[in-house]
């Protein structure tokens, strides 16, 4: 009876290791929507993301769509990327595909998020600098 016990508390032990692991996502970019429609605000905010992890992330209802919002601490800009379909790849990473990246007209952080609660949620996620990779294809 203790052996299963001791074995039950090192699962234990090892999901909560697991759950402290750095949350790697990789996102495609294949879309041409963001350079044609906002040129070089989908460059500055992948490049924001990729250096400064994200400010908050907010899920879309009704769709598997996540917004990647992040503060360039440089500029107090506020960048907004979207990508689709979040799935796990065959390595067992996250990957998910770019819609598009802007700058949002409203630039306050808690104000954007305040209007966009009427079509997406918080989520309780986070991405440091560098745990979002992405690659044009």
């Amino acid at each position: 009876m203790a052996l299963f016990n001791i074995r039950r508390l090192m699962i234990l032990f090892a999901l909560a290791l697991l759950g402290l692991m750095a949350y790697q996502l990789t996102v495609n970019v294949t879309n041409g929507h963001a350079w044609v429609r906002h040129g070089i605000e989908a460059t500055e905010a992948q490049r924001c993301v990729r250096n400064n992890g994200t400010s908050a992330v907010m899920s879309e209802f009704n769709s598997r769509n996540l917004h990647l919002l992040c503060i360039d601490p440089n500029t107090s800009s506020l960048f907004d990327i979207i990508v689709s379909r979040v799935y796990n790849a065959m390595d067992g990473g996250k990957q998910a595909d770019m819609i598009t990246g802007y700058k949002p007209t409203t630039q306050d952080l808690s104000a954007y998020v305040k209007g966009m609660f009427d079509k997406a949620k918080l989520v309780n996620l986070h991405f440091e600098p560098g745990e979002i990779n992405f690659f044009v294809r």
